[in-house]
Order: structure tokens, then sequence, then C-alpha cells
């Protein structure tokens, strides 16, 4: 048995134990390597850009959270389950019986007596706080799977064949990517995708250096080739194809 042990804590020859704290955890994001394995079982291009989208959200100062928060500020109106969305979600709207009990059923809340939109509001918000865990499995699970906006049932099937083959998932293990507290989540990621690239352009002003790195991406994939970029994150020295 031994005896040997430590008086005192060394932090310099520990500090990678804090990196498993939650509060490191979110400001890393997703791990890029995870994500690319799910994206790459996708047949759909649109659906990998989202994936790989999120990934590079996350890894933004602020993280997981700071994502979700600005992405439930852009939709507010969307908050609400299925049936409230489908008898509206207006100021001072009172339910009848029996749809409050749907609703209830749909946020799966215990029998109350309070029918008033603004309080199943506030249900949905407190629920929203899941939207973190529910991306990370949007990225990351093979089994949630998802369609990009326009995309067809026949492009699902193809979806769900590629999956069962590299993943070895049953045709019963498929979840469809949504949350009941939150109106057409995967179309409304995507939008959000959409605006943030449309502000991206919007103030993205292009130099000669940058013009020339372009070229060279754009090279590389028409051709399939590798291609070098080489210099410091403000200079590019030297381009080779």
């Amino acid at each position: 048995m031994s005896t040997r042990h430590a008086d005192t804590f060394d932090l310099a020859k520990n500090q990678g134990r804090y990196m498993s704290s939650p509060e490191f955890t979110e400001l890393r994001g997703i791990c890029g390597t995870a994500v690319s394995t799910k994206a790459a079982m996708l047949v759909s291009a649109r659906q990998r850009s989202l994936l790989y989208w999120l990934q590079s959200m996350f890894m933004e100062p602020g993280g997981r959270k700071k994502f979700v928060s600005d992405f439930l500020a852009s939709y507010p109106e969307r908050l609400g389950s299925p049936t409230m969305h489908k008898l509206g979600v207006k100021a001072g709207q009172v339910y009848r019986a029996e749809d409050a009990e749907q609703i209830q059923m749909e946020l799966r809340l215990f029998r109350n007596k309070d029918r008033r939109v603004e309080t199943f509001l506030d249900e949905c918000r407190k629920q929203s706080a899941t939207l973190e865990d529910f991306l990370l499995e949007l990225c990351l699970n093979p089994k949630v799977e998802f369609q990009a906006p326009g995309e067809t049932d026949v492009h699902l099937m193809l979806q769900r064949l590629e999956m069962q083959h590299l993943a070895d998932i049953q045709e019963t293990d498929f979840q469809n990517a949504d949350v009941n507290y939150f109106k057409d989540i995967i179309p409304a990621l995507f939008d959000f995708q959409k605006r943030y690239a449309e502000n991206v352009r919007k103030n993205f002003v292009m130099t000669n250096i940058g013009q020339a790195a372009w070229d060279t991406l754009d090279f590389g994939l028409e051709t399939g080739k590798m291609v070098v970029i080489e210099g410091d994150a403000r200079l590019a020295r030297k381009i080779h194809t």
C-alpha cells in the first residue's frame, strides 16, 4: 500500500483539472471532429452546412449560451406549443379548458386552472433552457434526423438508408429533430444561418490579399487539389497551388 501523499496542491502542474468544469466545457463549444462524424453521413450539403455552422458559432465568444440567447431573441413569435400556435398566441388570450389540457400534454405539465396564454409562454421560456442540449443532439447524434427547407420525403428516405448503412441504425431508432415549446425549430435555424451570412456579407470588405486567398480556395474546390496559403493572420506572403 502506498503511503505517498501531497500536503499541498500544485496548481501549476494540475491546471487541466479545471478544464472539465461545465463553465470551460461551454466555452469550448463542440468538438469539430465529433460534428464531422455525423456530417460525413449526411447526403445533404445544406444539412452538413448547418451542423458545421452551428459548431463554429458555438466557438464564438459566449459559446452556446450566447448563441441560444441570440437565437431565441430573434424569434420570440415562435415560442409556444403546436396547439398554442394553432389557436393563436395573443396577449390576454385565455384558452378553453379542453385546449388548455392539450397544451399541458404537449408541454408535459401537471394540470392547473390557469389557462392564460402568458402562463404557457412563461413555461415555454423555462423549457427553452434545454435548447442547448437539443442543439448538441442535433450536431452529434446520428439518430436525430432533420430536413432542410424544401427537401422532400424521398430525400429523407435516402438519408435514412445512408445512416442505416454507415451507423447500423434501425428504422425505429430515428428521432425527429423538434421541440414542443418552439414552432418549426429546424426551419428557424436555417433562417438564422441565412441572416448571419447576409450580415457577414454586408459588413465584409474585400482586399487584394483577400481576393487572392478566395481565388485560391475556389481553385481547390473546383479541382479537388490541396492548396496552401502561407502567411500570418493578417498578411498572406505566399500562395501555392
